[in-house]
């Protein structure tokens, strides 16, 4: 079985990942080198809208260090907005992770 090529995505991308995360059910894998508070607050409307929050898993693999906190490009209060949202939420620290990359189910 062949599975259909998976496309490029390029920006501006926010109706495609919308779209995705209509899509999840189990589980959400985003690894990606920053992370703001805009893209997390869409996100867990639509899993709230959907009673997925308790049940789904979220990894998000990032570059989580001090610097990018410092820089602006990490902001902390996404991360704890997801953690306090999602019981399955694993965050993981990859370092100098720039590919951007969203996988449900």
């Amino acid at each position: 079985m062949n599975a259909p090529p998976l496309p490029l995505v390029r920006s501006p991308w926010t109706k495609t990942f919308d779209d995705l995360i209509s899509l999840v059910y189990n589980h959400l894998l985003i690894a990606c080198p920053f992370a703001k508070r805009a893209a997390p607050e869409p996100m867990l409307n639509q899993l709230n809208q959907r009673k997925r929050c308790e049940s789904v898993h979220i990894d998000l693999v990032t570059n989580f260090t001090a610097e990018s906190s410092l820089a602006g490009s990490m902001d902390l209060d996404a991360l704890v907005e997801i953690g306090r949202s999602v019981p399955g939420f694993k965050l993981t620290h990859l370092p100098s992770v720039h590919a951007k990359v969203y996988v449900a189910d």
